[in-house]
């Protein structure tokens, strides 16, 4: 790790340690894992859909890849992430090509 990614990795833990919000990722595949990250109910996304911007709002949970590298997780569909009661799956994950990651989720309708 070079020294700008150990300084952003910095960053990131002192963030997450100050914003936290405990969760537990729930692969598909083997055991739940407890989690520290920031968790956002109302992020807003932006995207271009024929020239035309368009927004959706919806949850997603800002982690640490060293934390997800540390637990062997590679977050994917279909996973899920539980945040006190309440389940959300993961739709998209959105590293940011330095030490931080986004995981954009959908809560799960138990009704």
């Amino acid at each position: 790790m070079g020294r700008w990614q150990k300084m952003t990795d910095g960053v990131m833990k002192t963030c997450r340690d100050t914003f936290t919000t405990p969760f537990t990722y729930l692969p598909k595949v083997g055991s739940g894992v407890s989690m520290k990250g920031i968790f956002d109910a109302a992020f807003v996304t932006v995207q271009i859909i024929d020239s035309a911007p368009v927004q959706s709002i919806g949850p997603q949970m800002g982690v640490r890849v060293a934390d997800l590298v540390a637990a062997s997780i590679t977050p994917g569909p279909g996973d899920r992430i539980q945040v006190g009661a309440i389940t959300y799956t993961v739709d998209e994950y959105r590293p940011d090509g330095e030490a931080g990651a986004v995981i954009i989720m959908n809560e799960i309708d138990d009704g």
